[in-house]
């Protein structure tokens, strides 16, 4: 599983690390699921940066195939208030794919939300960070990003330092900083 790669590479207490010094990191996909307590693909527990869990799609109608694929909206309540989302509306359309989704979270956590069978988190905001279940790098063309990435990447250039995760360098500290906090 992802999560056991994470670990073995030692990727796992580097990224803890990289985000309690508030660096931002965005997480894409399986950057939202790991970020929370236990997954129950693989019963796995996962990062723990955040309480919750994620679980397996159920659905007793037979038309909602797993896994969710395709473009879908998303949604949020409260004013998001933050640089992170600039550029993105309510009702904007991603692309999903995936079989597990996000439950159980803590109610002050800023959510984006989305509906495939039932209303399911999408998104998490969280510190500096952001985590997304969707894709938006399939809206991103090289001299045109997505506003995410846009919005992401200039936050984490406003940092004064960053970190190097890439698997090569998994002993990320603040001794040897030298990339961004971009997790591939």
């Amino acid at each position: 599983s992802a999560m056991r790669s994470i670990t073995r590479e030692g990727m796992d207490e580097a990224l803890k690390e990289v985000i309690g010094a508030g660096v931002p990191v965005l997480g894409i996909c399986l950057g939202l699921q790991i970020s929370l307590d236990h997954s129950e693909e693989d019963d796995q527990d996962t990062l723990g940066l955040l309480p919750g869990c994620v679980r397996r799609f159920s659905f007793d109608r037979p038309e909602l195939k797993i896994p969710h694929m395709g473009w879908n909206s998303i949604y949020w309540e409260d004013d998001l208030g933050d640089d992170l989302m600039k550029g993105i509306e309510k009702g904007d359309q991603f692309y999903f794919v995936h079989s597990y989704h996000v439950c159980e979270v803590e109610s002050d956590l800023t959510t984006l939300s989305c509906s495939y069978g039932y209303e399911f988190i999408s998104g998490i905001r969280f510190g500096n960070s952001i985590a997304t279940q969707f894709h938006p790098e399939f809206q991103s063309r090289p001299s045109t990003p997505h506003p995410l990435f846009h919005s992401f990447f200039q936050a984490a250039n406003s940092q004064e330092k960053c970190y190097d995760l890439s698997v090569d360098n998994a002993e990320a500290t603040q001794d040897n900083v030298v990339s961004t906090g971009f997790i591939p």
